[in-house]
């Protein structure tokens, strides 16, 4: 009889495995809290920094908005006010 065809019975032991799969769960757990409290965290600290600000973001994004259309009526107006003698010409360069 040649040693392949020998059989050895393979016993699994469920103890390691069992405490293994506890601790990656408990590790999941603890990651999974770290990620929960430095999310939480980070959130608190910007809606902090944006109240620290002086104006309100609305109030920017109004202000901003409305230099925009002023400097769109200005560029409008004075595309339509030139004539094509006070237009350079750079031959499409």
């Amino acid at each position: 009889m040649s040693t392949f065809e020998t059989r050895q019975e393979v016993h699994f032991e469920p103890t390691p495995f069992l405490i293994a799969m506890i601790l990656m769960g408990c590790g999941a757990l603890l990651a999974f809290l770290g990620v929960a409290v430095s999310g939480l965290h980070s959130v608190n600290q910007g809606v902090r920094w944006v109240r620290s600000w002086e104006h309100e973001p609305a109030d920017l994004a109004k202000s901003k908005w409305a230099q925009l259309k002023a400097a769109s009526a200005a560029g409008t107006e004075a595309w339509k006010g030139a004539t094509p003698s006070t237009v350079a010409h750079d031959g499409g360069q």
